[in-house]
């Protein structure tokens, strides 16, 4: 089970239209719980969770759990650091996005 602690529900300032149990569940699913620890935590069943991550996913017009993950770190939905006393024992998350423009061909 991943570390507890290190990663918590972000306050970015923009909530995307997203509920309490949504923010949780990104934040489960970014922490990198499995599906079945995350239905323990929250309290629902594993039908309930995939259909909640497939409708966070349409809602943030993201295309899989992967892009999920990505939208809630680039947007600080989640906190990677939370609740740690110091940076040094905390697992960092370091994430790059780089924008690359197009090749034009010739």
């Amino acid at each position: 089970m991943p570390n507890e602690g290190l990663i918590s529900v972000g306050a970015s300032g923009k909530d995307f239209g997203l509920t309490s149990l949504e923010r949780q569940a990104i934040a489960l699913n970014v922490a990198g719980y499995s599906h079945q620890e995350s239905t323990e935590r929250l309290g629902i069943s594993q039908q309930d969770l995939r259909l909640q991550l497939e409708w966070i996913c349409n809602k943030l017009c993201v295309s899989n759990q992967f892009e999920l993950l990505l939208f809630a770190l680039y947007h600080q939905l989640v906190d990677t650091c939370a609740g740690s006393e110091s940076p040094e024992s905390a697992h960092e998350i370091e994430l790059t996005i780089i924008n690359v423009a197009p090749i034009e061909q010739s």
